[in-house]
């Protein structure tokens, strides 16, 4: 090989070196931060999987990657990206089969933190939970309670004033949207009644456009409309050991 043709071998490989090496780095994203440390590793921010993490007493660190969720808490020091073997799949947090989904949802929540069950598409409005619900399709939604096993009824009220009834046979969980209350993005929805805490809940409703393709994508989106309660269900149904 002549010098110069061997200078611009070095050159394409300086150039090509660096895009491989960044290609096999997965990216880790903060889903909650609590604690002392919270300030440095806010919801949203993203950091090499090699990253060391360095946490204080109280510090809690929920990190999402291509594998799942996992939650870190200190004191210690851990790598952020720490290998592991479980994977959540895009599909289950939105799957189409609701009835079996919605079991299966309860059961794995029950077995991980003994609480109520949880929503079995990400997509479903909780009735239960006051607060942002981030919606793909303002044609398309479904309301779902977490408490099924008693017939009930609710009222929702919409931003203008009108209201509908929901009316809920025993073992029915899920309804669409009352289709004389069209929903109104960043619209405030007052709901009462059956599935509801006492004092009722408010449900500010935020279209965030097609639904995410990936989970990191979906994080990011939930994060940035701060759609607390469905961060909840993907950090507890993609949550991993370690």
């Amino acid at each position: 090989m002549r010098w110069n043709d061997r200078r611009v071998y070095c050159l394409l490989l300086a150039a090509v070196l660096p895009v491989a090496t960044n290609a096999a780095i997965a990216d880790v994203m903060v889903l909650r931060a609590i604690g002392p440390s919270s300030a440095r590793y806010v919801a949203g921010r993203t950091m090499p999987d090699a990253t060391r993490i360095v946490l204080r007493t109280n510090d809690e660190l929920v990190l999402l990657d291509s594998r799942g969720t996992r939650t870190l808490q200190g004191p210690g020091s851990f790598v952020a990206g720490l290998a592991s073997t479980a994977t959540t799949s895009l599909a289950s947090l939105a799957g189409a089969s609701t009835r079996r989904r919605a079991r299966i949802g309860a059961v794995r929540n029950n077995l991980a933190d003994s609480g109520p069950p949880r929503r079995p598409n990400i997509w479903f409005v909780d009735i239960a939970e006051s607060g942002t619900a981030c919606l793909t399709d303002t044609k398309k939604v479904t309301i779902w309670r977490g408490d099924s096993e008693v017939a009930g009824h609710s009222t929702m009220r919409a931003p203008g004033g009108a209201t509908a009834s929901l009316d809920w046979i025993k073992g029915q969980a899920t309804q669409p949207w009352p289709a004389k209350l069209p929903v109104v993005p960043d619209g405030d929805y007052r709901i009462t009644g059956a599935g509801t805490p006492p004092a009722g809940t408010t449900i500010h409703l935020r279209l965030v456009g097609p639904a995410p393709v990936d989970m990191p994508t979906l994080a990011g989106t939930l994060v940035a409309h701060a759609c607390q309660g469905q961060i909840d269900v993907l950090i507890a149904t993609t949550a991993r050991q370690g």
